[in-house]
């Protein structure tokens, strides 16, 4: 399947499922007590730089912002 196929059923998925998949990430997300979002301290992603830097790097890539 072509990446443009895949974004667009993705889409559809999204879009059929929006507000489950708000409620899934709300309830995954830590705020502060000003209601920040934030990375839990125990968050594997905070003691790994490498690991966030190899999906960000990915995205950007995805993106055609990285080359």
């Amino acid at each position: 399947m072509k990446k443009k196929g895949r974004t667009n059923m993705l889409k559809n998925i999204v879009n059929q499922h929006k507000e489950k998949l708000q409620k899934v990430a709300e309830k995954n997300t830590v705020r502060n007590e000003n209601g920040k979002i934030v990375a839990a301290k125990n968050d594997p992603w905070r003691d790994d730089e490498s690991e966030m830097d190899i999906v960000a790097g990915s995205l950007l890539e995805e993106q055609g912002v990285l080359v």
